[in-house]
């Protein structure tokens, strides 16, 4: 099963039953590991995470399912 495939599994299970997925897609984005010094400067530790980005009427939601390093 792909990634997409089981984020709309993953989807449908978290949404009410008169919810439909309007869109999704899959998207990428890079996740700070820490916070540094008192103003919280990203450490410069990122991991890029893949997921799949989707909306209904009533909800924004994303799923990650890895990291690409």
């Amino acid at each position: 099963m792909s990634l997409k495939e089981r984020a709309t599994k993953e989807f449908k299970e978290k949404i009410d039953s008169d919810e439909g997925i309007r869109e999704s897609i899959l998207t990428y984005y890079e996740c700070e590991s820490g916070l540094s010094g008192l103003v919280g400067v990203p450490n410069g530790n990122s991991v890029p995470i893949r997921g799949v980005l989707a909306y209904t009427e009533k909800s924004l939601l994303f799923t990650e399912k890895f990291s690409l390093s």
